[in-house]
């Protein structure tokens, strides 16, 4: 727990939607030595002391789970007497994916050992902030919320100028309520990533568009030159003489996900559009698909403009900036990244060329879709997902040895849980569609966690929440089976392929995949009850299974197929429904036919990239497997490498999937590095 002695909240006198705000706070400074700053804000922060930053990333909380930060400030960021304290406060203001609205405030308190020296109260200062457009605009897409404009016309140097101007006091919320310390260690800031100028030259503007990713993805572009120049040598100067402006594309090498930050010179006053993407398919960054905005504005003032953007996270490998003057000299456009310090093991022995690239893929996916939590993707959401996380648990256990960050984010997930029982579709975060499938997974993870952690104390915490998710799914049985999920609250997603995103639902009161869910979710919790010698909850969890699974035998399995229909009317065997019968075991009477059904790949539709691990899981019920799981991998991997990924794809399809918007860097395609770690001991023989 957190305790601040003397702060209270504070805000701004009115509330909107994606608002920024600017606050100030003066502390006298005798000795000079380190302090600790103690602070939160609902939804984020970025803040300094004399002009230099000291900390920014709120960790994603609730209102009923308000998680502070405790920053170290050095010595060497203090003067002797008057010291300010800025901070600038952001609050989204309304639910997304990767949000979830509550009360905007920010509480901070600066202590010199046990002593509060400044706090926000009543001698905090604040005012609307300047630069950054605040109020509705477009969005980066519905799961992340806003995108941004700055207007660096506007700036003064509030962070350490005592007379900047505009500022009146805050205003006091209540206080009360419990803070929790951030259960992770915070993001790292890196220094500018490597950048290449690989293109440049003049553009038009084709038809009026309103904002910078349309704009972008529009305008009429004619290259000057194609060209490999390092950024951050030297200037690139970029010219045209009747074009509306010049334009430059950024090739960062690889995948990252960082803070936008750039340096560059311009003549006179003028917009700057900013887009960014994964690939070049269009021959240009892919700014605007399907009503989603991957760019932001920024108006640049005459003479140097030197930027960082520290409150939205942005991920791709190519940044294309339209400048809206006839010259520009570029000095360096790129990120700087922000990873999660999370340290990884060995490479597994064994593994072949291939292999080892493979694995390597696997991490730095893995890593990309590691920060305040776990993410789907770095790029288009950012949002952490029940069936997601858990792939990424699993290979994170084995490839970083690290814990604290799991628990953390199956706590976050279970915070949000919803009235109906099941959880939010995504934490924190309140959206208007949950996946009844992904909330039994969160039990999974529960008990994977507890067994990987030996973390009893925390599997006691949660057990009465996974306890209420299967209660939820027993008062839906009919006839010992779970009836599907109705409503337009609900989405009977299982995987995307053919049938399994959902499209039964219409024709099916039942199906199997939702009660093989169910089987393998009160498998684990048997399990997690018996290490936690709950007897009563283990009971329960047999007596249910049992029932269960006979009722799934007798409705679903078609001897003449040999496998699991997706439900009674229709005689689809897809390898998921196979795959998750064998690991459950309710296919146990079945399991060599299933197994070796899967082995000849007698079940369609197959799993997709999300699910294989399912498919790997149940062939390696018989250890001789583990060369054919060794070969897919390979071949289905493998083959995203050789068509250039230096990350792993939310579907084998890549970028050309979801009508153009699929992501080329997803966390739950990173099953091999899960999978290499369990084959371990095979293949060191």
């Amino acid at each position: 727990m957190v305790s601040f002695q003397k702060a209270v909240p504070v805000w701004g006198e009115k509330v909107q939607v994606n608002q920024y705000l600017d606050f100030r706070q003066f502390f006298d400074c005798q000795d000079c030595r380190e302090l600790k700053l103690i602070i939160r804000c609902h939804s984020n922060y970025a803040v300094w002391v004399n002009g230099h930053l000291a900390g920014f990333g709120q960790y994603p909380d609730y209102e009923e789970y308000r998680v502070a930060d405790c920053l170290e400030i050095s010595s060497a960021l203090l003067w002797k007497g008057k010291n300010i304290l800025a901070v600038l406060a952001y609050c989204q203001y309304e639910d997304s994916s990767t949000y979830r609205k509550g009360t905007p405030s920010l509480i901070f308190e600066l202590r010199d050992q046990n002593d509060v020296i400044a706090y926000s109260g009543h001698q905090t200062l604040y005012r609307e902030d300047r630069c950054y457009h605040s109020g509705p605009r477009e969005k980066i897409t519905p799961q992340l919320g806003f995108t941004f404009s700055y207007d660096s016309r506007l700036a003064d140097s509030w962070q350490k100028d005592t007379n900047a101007a505009g500022f009146c006091p805050a205003s006091l919320l209540p206080a009360g309520g419990v803070y929790h310390k951030r259960p992770i260690q915070k993001l790292r800031l890196l220094d500018a990533c490597p950048a290449v100028l690989i293109g440049a030259g003049e553009f038009f503007c084709t038809d009026e568009k309103t904002t910078a990713a349309e704009r972008i993805y529009s305008a009429y572009i004619r290259p000057h030159s194609i060209v490999s120049s390092a950024l951050g040598q030297e200037k690139m100067v970029l010219t045209t003489e009747k074009a509306d402006g010049v334009y430059a594309l950024v090739d960062l090498g690889e995948e990252r996900a960082g803070c936008l930050t750039f340096c560059f010179h311009v003549e006179k006053d003028c917009l700057v559009d900013i887009g960014y993407g994964e690939h070049l398919d269009d021959l240009r960054v892919r700014s605007f698909v399907g009503g989603r905005h991957f760019g932001c504005s920024y108006y640049a003032k005459a003479g140097e403009n030197r930027f960082t953007h520290y409150l939205t996270r942005l991920a791709g490998r190519y940044l294309q900036l339209h400048f809206y003057t006839r010259k520009a000299a570029v000095d360096y456009i790129g990120l700087r990244e922000t990873p999660y310090p999370a340290a990884h093991a060995k490479m597994p022995a064994g593994l072949d060329s291939m292999e080892q690239k493979i694995y390597e893929t696997g991490l730095r996916t893995l890593r990309l879709c590691m920060h305040e939590h776990y993410e789907d993707c770095p790029w288009r959401e950012q949002a952490l997902y029940a069936m997601d996380s858990r792939n990424q648990m699993l290979a994170g256990y084995a490839a970083f040895e690290e814990y604290s960050f799991a628990k953390a984010s199956i706590r976050l997930l279970g915070l949000g849980i919803r009235p109906d029982g099941l959880l939010e579709l995504c934490a924190p975060a309140r959206v208007g569609v949950t996946i009844p499938a992904f909330s039994l997974m969160w039990i999974v993870s529960l008990w994977e966690y507890v067994q990987n952690s030996e973390d009893m104390a925390f599997g006691k915490e949660w057990l009465p929440t996974a306890r209420r998710l299967l209660d939820t799914f027993c008062n839906r049985m009919e006839e010992d089976l779970v009836s599907i999920f109705e409503g337009q609250s609900y989405w009977n997603f299982y995987e995307w392929s053919p049938g399994l995103d959902g499209t039964f639902e219409k024709q099916e009161k039942t199906d199997c995949l939702l009660n093989l869910f169910f089987a393998y979710a009160l498998q684990a919790y048997d399990h997690l009850a018996n290490t936690l010698q709950e007897e009563e909850e283990q009971n329960f969890a047999k007596k249910t299974y049992k029932l269960l699974a006979d009722r799934i035998n007798s409705v679903f399995w078609d001897q003449e197929q040999g496998g699991y229909r997706i439900s009674p009317h229709i005689e689809q065997t897809p390898e998921l429904a196979q795959a998750l019968a064998v690991i459950s075991g309710v296919g146990s009477v079945h399991k060599k036919t299933l197994v070796n059904g899967l082995l000849q790949k007698n079940y369609f539709p197959y799993t997709t990239l999300s699910s294989k691990i399912f498919t790997f899981d149940a062939l390696l019920q018989q250890p001789e497997n583990a060369e054919a799981v060794r070969d897919e991998i390979r071949a289905v991997w493998g083959r995203m490498l050789l068509q250039g990924a230096a990350t792993f794809w939310e579907t084998e399809k890549g970028a050309a999937d979801f009508e153009n918007a699929g992501s080329l860097c997803h966390g739950w395609s990173a099953v091999p590095a899960y999978i290499y770690h369990r084959l371990k001991h095979e293949m060191a023989e």
